[in-house]
């Protein structure tokens, strides 16, 4: 929208510039001996707003060159961040489905760098009990419990949840 009105904007600067160098179209005289450039108004001001574009578009493209390692850095830390919260939703699906083994991979491949990385940690821990892996689970909800120490009792309830399923009851309690 903004580049239609530029361009209307544009338009009617030339056409009344257009106008007024047809009634006195006046002169610009550059001397410098042994020259001397002598062009109508309206032709050097055509060519001035012509070289002032280029100018500012070659400085928008050193601006974007010099700029271009950081905002590939940013690029990649937002394309990390989304196959991460990609992979979570792959791992819950499996999850839901039952597949505990594609579930844990899933989950591992994100993990910690989601948008959720708490719900990563727990989703593997699932997935670890349920293949039988009770050292994964618990390794699984330690470090949920270091990276996440503001959810510690999300975290422990799920750990009780999780070992009252193993039948380890004592440990639950």
């Amino acid at each position: 929208m903004t580049a239609i009105v530029l361009v209307l904007v544009a338009l009617a600067a030339a056409l009344t510039l257009g106008l007024l160098a047809q009634e006195d179209p006046g002169y610009v005289l550059i001397s410098r001996w042994p020259y001397e450039v002598e062009v109508s108004l309206a032709l050097f001001l055509a060519g001035l707003v012509l070289v002032l574009t280029v100018f500012y578009i070659l400085i928008r493209i050193l601006f974007r060159v010099f700029r271009a390692p950081r905002d590939l850095h940013h690029w990649q830390a937002r394309r990390r961040h989304d196959q991460a919260d990609r992979a979570t939703l792959i791992g819950y699906a499996r999850l839901i489905e039952g597949e505990w083994e594609e579930a844990e991979l899933a989950l591992n491949e994100g993990l910690g760098r989601g948008s959720t990385p708490l719900l990563q940690y727990l989703g593997a821990a699932y997935a670890a009990q349920q293949r039988g892996d009770f050292e994964a689970r618990d390794r699984y909800l330690s470090v949920a419990r270091e990276e996440d120490p503001e959810h510690l009792e999300a975290i422990e309830i799920t750990r009780a949840r999780l070992l009252e399923r193993a039948g380890q009851i004592d440990e639950a309690r």
